[in-house]
């Protein structure tokens, strides 16, 4: 059963589906296995929870979280100058987002930011921690996100998407989405997680998907795939 506290209702989500693509039966595998937690997944939340409750650079203690946030703020106006973002936009922040395919919850995402305005959309993605990530143009969670997007605002016409990494190099991608391409992305996903989700999806090991696959160590499919990089 599904805990009422869980705001992906049991379901997968946009920072899965990668995983979920490379190998179908991830989802399923994963079920019933607790997900555990580590000191640098509470830093990120922290700095995440910094940039939702917009809390001045001056009341941040840590100087690594400020000059975090600092980098953050500074990239995310950077992408609003350019944009020539009207005074009239509206933003919100982690927002969740859904997927459905007619009544039916397939996909959720949380967005760190959302501004909008006209018929346009600006999402903004926060990778808080050190780390080497996929650029804007070929980062599927983020598609996923501004596809999510579309699919509940249905009269976005354009969404431009930010991927801001305060200590990545370069510290910010960014990305734009047609409504063509979102309204293909969108069946594109209801597809794959008609498959996820039918209790037959196969399992495909490989380095991408079973790096923080929690099935990992009881995975056959996994376990072969390490023989056979060992044997080569």
């Amino acid at each position: 059963m599904t805990s009422r506290s869980d705001p992906r209702h049991g379901l997968s989500s946009a920072s899965k589906v990668e995983q979920d693509s490379l190998c179908k039966g991830a989802f399923l595998a994963q079920q019933g296995i607790p997900s555990r937690g580590s000191a640098d997944a509470t830093k990120g939340t922290e700095r995440h929870e910094l940039e939702e409750r917009e809390v001045p650079l001056e009341d941040i203690v840590d100087d690594e979280d400020r000059e975090c946030s600092r980098r953050a703020r500074a990239s995310l106006e950077y992408v609003r100058e350019k944009l020539n973002i009207p005074d009239s936009s509206t933003i919100s922040r982690e927002l969740r987002f859904w997927l459905k395919d007619g009544d039916e919850e397939l996909l959720s995402g949380q967005v760190d930011y959302v501004e909008t305005w006209d018929k346009t959309a600006l999402i903004a993605d926060y990778k808080m921690l050190y780390g080497i990530h996929a650029s804007a143009h070929n980062n599927v969670q983020l598609a996923a996100y501004a596809a999510l997007l579309k699919h509940e605002w249905k009269e976005i016409e354009t969404v431009y998407a930010a991927l801001i990494e305060p200590f990545g190099e370069p510290r910010l991608s960014t990305v734009v989405f047609t409504s063509g391409e979102l309204e293909k992305k969108i069946s594109e996903l209801i597809k794959l997680y008609r498959v996820v989700y039918s209790g037959i999806a196969e399992r495909t090991a490989g380095h991408r998907q079973c790096k923080f696959c929690r099935a990992l160590g009881i995975c056959p499919e996994a376990r072969t795939y390490v023989m056979e990089l060992i044997n080569e």
